[in-house]
């Protein structure tokens, strides 16, 4: 493997320590040493990915920017447009998270990838009180991946989206599943 090669797994590495101040380093190491490298749009992910979990949502919506900007496989660019969402969504831009979410969706993510998506999507679209949406992206989540690691609280927000468009008969049925599937879950309690 050559030298940028190496740079990518120092970065893993340092990630999988939960040094991430070092792994992003490691990155912009990358970037910067070997800027024709074609690992740079890995590169650009895994910064993006390190500021998302350093909380610098600003910087990571400008890195996966850049990363969109360039020719990428379709998986990358995917997972980019999705990981950009999260960071909108953290900056308070549900739109643009959203179609972000919906361009990520439409291009295929991994099943555990997709899940969070749909969720993601759902919050954005109560943010932006488009409660009959979030209530789909809810619903959806919920049919599809009923295993789902957050199923407690994607129940929670499908029922509180119906209530709020008026299907109260679902809503109902919404939060009875969640009393039922998670009784000791303090969002049962509601």
């Amino acid at each position: 493997p050559d030298a940028a090669s190496w740079g990518l797994r120092r970065g893993a590495i340092l990630h999988v320590q939960k040094k991430h101040d070092e792994a992003a380093e490691a990155y912009r190491k990358v970037l910067r040493q070997w800027p024709a490298s074609p690992l740079v749009p890995y590169a650009l992910h895994e910064l993006g990915c390190e500021q998302l979990n350093l909380k610098d949502a600003a910087g990571a919506e400008a890195t996966f920017h850049t990363l969109l900007e360039k020719q990428v496989p379709p998986a990358l660019a995917s997972r980019a447009r999705y990981a950009r969402a999260m960071a909108r969504q953290q900056l308070g831009k549900p739109a643009e998270a959203a179609a972000d979410v919906e361009a990520a969706l439409g291009a295929g993510l991994a099943a555990g990838e997709r899940s969070d998506a749909r969720f993601l999507l759902g919050l954005c679209r109560t943010e932006l009180k488009q409660y009959d949406k979030a209530a789909e992206a809810f619903g959806a989540l919920v049919r599809d991946d009923p295993k789902y690691a957050a199923a407690e609280k994607a129940v929670y927000h499908w029922a509180w989206a119906l209530k709020r468009v008026g299907r109260e008969l679902e809503a109902s049925q919404a939060f009875a599943r969640l009393a039922a599937d998670y009784p000791n879950s303090p969002l049962a309690a509601e």
